[in-house]
């Protein structure tokens, strides 16, 4: 199976470019995910990372060349998954897992790298809850008001399984990561919420982005 066909058939949003980063290929997912053009392939030829305005954790645009892969397997470093902030074309801002595949050609201008894009939905389901607490009359005020020594009151474990939860992660994946039962897992859980005073694990991430907990 070459690289164009690993693209087409793969069943979450793939994108392949060449060493300077210009999109070769991608498939129908990534438009499902990225968005359309009615002019046509907005990615197609384009540099990656520019057409998306992509941006680190710190809300830096991201260099937009590829190279810097490369370096890193001949130096033999792995590559590890990343977190970017795209821009759609719907002009929405969306959090994006981004998984990599070294192509490695008989000669470097074959090089190249596949990028597969999962998208993080934490944060918005973290906006969502906060904008349903504003909207209940400033009750979000009222409800956090005289909880600012929350981080006292949770213990270093009681963090940590807040910010898996913020990150994603289900009861089985917090345990093993913590190496503990999913059992004691819940039991965190149900700490944190009844400590930050939230009856849901949305409004306990909520809290723990407005209120820097994590």
């Amino acid at each position: 199976m070459n690289v164009t066909e690993i693209v087409a058939r793969s069943k979450v949003a793939a994108v392949w470019t060449d060493e300077a980063n210009k999109v070769l290929s991608h498939n129908s997912e990534a438009l499902k995910l990225l968005g359309s053009s009615e002019n046509g392939d907005f990615l197609a030829g384009k540099r990656f990372f520019a057409a998306l305005k992509a941006r680190d954790v710190f809300g830096h645009l991201v260099p937009d060349e590829g190279k810097p892969f490369h370096r890193m397997v001949g130096q033999g470093e792995p590559v590890n998954g990343f977190e970017l902030t795209v821009t759609t074309q719907r002009d929405e801002r969306l959090r994006v897992a981004l998984c990599l595949l070294m192509v490695l050609g008989a000669d470097t201008s074959k090089n190249g790298v596949v990028y597969f894009l999962r998208p993080i939905l934490r944060r918005r389901r973290a906006d969502e809850a906060i904008e349903r607490l504003l909207a209940n009359n400033g009750g979000l005020h009222r409800e956090f008001e005289g909880h600012r020594d929350v981080p006292k009151i949770l213990t270093p474990r009681q963090t940590e399984t807040l910010r898996m939860l913020a990150d994603g992660h289900n009861n089985e994946q917090i345990a093993e990561g913590l190496r503990i039962s999913p059992h004691t897992v819940r039991s965190h859980t149900q700490n944190v919420l009844a400590k930050l005073g939230v009856h849901s694990k949305a409004e306990a991430i909520a809290r723990a982005f407005r209120d820097r907990l994590i």
